[in-house]
């Protein structure tokens, strides 16, 4: 160990607080796991030792100090969530940390980072040859970099979301909800449904469903009001009672994960077994996609002179995903869209727009490369 390394060598990119919630009869020290490549099982797993990597931060201990902080916080609203069964008021501290939690969770994921410079370099490789990209001393990025720039964009992140409403989905059956290493799942059943030709899940999509487990028995989801229903209006969650429904949500976990996927004693080989079968039927997501398009000089269209579009991202997750109880509202599946477009965004009502705008001159989360000040 360096003399300027941080003493905290295993850091972890999913809180351990948030793993305790599925451990072995609720022991908080050890927990089942499923490798997906080595399909090996192993019942007790240290939690310690999950979702984990060396210095996964960097060695100097800013960014790992600052994650420890707010996991305090984090970890307090989930708490809350799970004994009150409500979800915080909106624009609160409450919901902005809770919002906080989703897009942290997400941005620091491997997956995220590992994707995210995946992208970057086949767009640089495919724009610039080796030599090229010495000669205009283009900058090597590496995965700390990259986790530091995904992680300086939490607060626009956290902002995105500020309009989805949150409800929670409570699990009355006998087969229990799992988690993963790449927890936050995000899915867009309204563009799945209209066969939108390109990405679906962007934080500011729209459609955009967001599903998260926080216990054996709850999941939580965020998602746009002005497409889905869920359960009665006045209700802050709904029961599923159909062990269909509780099978393409594990699905969709075990589809977006790394290598792991987690569980509590209460999910049986039986269940495994089945989770595995009904995964076969589908492609995982976060596959890096790189798609080059030819670009016409419309003034001069037999010019050779002419340019290219590097496009970019990783594949969604499409199940086919139909929950009883999650309903589209009266009249959205017949909105016509504009598929010229690479994005179709929510439009989101004035008071969250200027909600965002106060935001913009107070960012208390936003974090600095090697914790310099702004």
């Amino acid at each position: 160990m360096l003399a300027n390394d941080t003493v905290k060598k295993n850091q972890h990119y999913l809180p351990k607080f948030y793993l305790r919630y599925f451990s072995k009869c609720e022991n908080e020290k050890e927990i089942g796991v499923y490798n997906i490549n080595n399909k090996k099982t192993i019942r007790y797993a240290p939690i310690k030792s999950q979702a984990s990597k060396p210095f996964y931060y960097g060695r100097d201990g800013v960014l790992e100090d600052w994650l420890s902080k707010v996991e305090g916080d984090f970890a307090s609203i989930i708490k809350k969530l799970r004994l009150t069964m409500k979800p915080p008021k909106r624009f609160t501290n409450e919901h902005l940390t809770l919002l906080l939690f989703v897009s942290c969770t997400l941005a620091r994921n491997p997956m995220t980072i590992e994707k995210g410079l995946e992208m970057m370099n086949n767009v640089m490789s495919t724009l610039f040859s080796s030599k090229e990209a010495e000669c205009y001393d283009i900058p090597h990025t590496d995965t700390e970099d990259m986790m530091r720039i995904i992680m300086g964009h939490i607060s626009q992140l956290t902002d995105n979301i500020l309009d989805l409403e949150i409800k929670l989905l409570v699990n009355k059956t006998d087969v229990p909800f799992i988690a993963s290493d790449n927890p936050i799942v995000l899915y867009n059943s309204y563009l799945e449904k209209k066969k939108w030709p390109f990405s679906k899940v962007g934080f500011s999509v729209r459609g955009l469903q967001i599903f998260i487990p926080i216990s054996p028995d709850l999941t939580l989801t965020l998602f746009d009001s002005a497409i889905y229903k869920i359960g009665g209006r006045r209700s802050s969650y709904l029961n599923l009672t159909a062990e269909n429904d509780i099978l393409q949500l594990n699905t969709l976990q075990y589809l977006n994960c790394i290598q792991h996927i987690y569980f509590s004693d209460l999910f049986s080989d039986k269940h495994l077994h089945k989770l595995l079968q009904n995964s076969l039927r589908f492609p995982r997501a976060n596959i890096v996609q790189t798609e080059v398009l030819n670009l016409i000089n419309e003034t001069h269209p037999s010019s050779n002179r002419k340019g290219i579009l590097v496009r970019s991202g990783t594949s969604d997750l499409s199940i086919n995903l139909e929950i009883n109880g999650m309903k589209y509202l009266s009249g959205v599946l017949s909105l016509k869209l504009d598929y010229s477009r690479p994005s179709c965004l929510r439009e989101l009502p004035e008071q969250l727009l200027m909600e965002r705008l106060s935001r913009t001159t107070n960012k208390p989360f936003l974090i600095y490369p090697k914790g310099e000040n702004p």
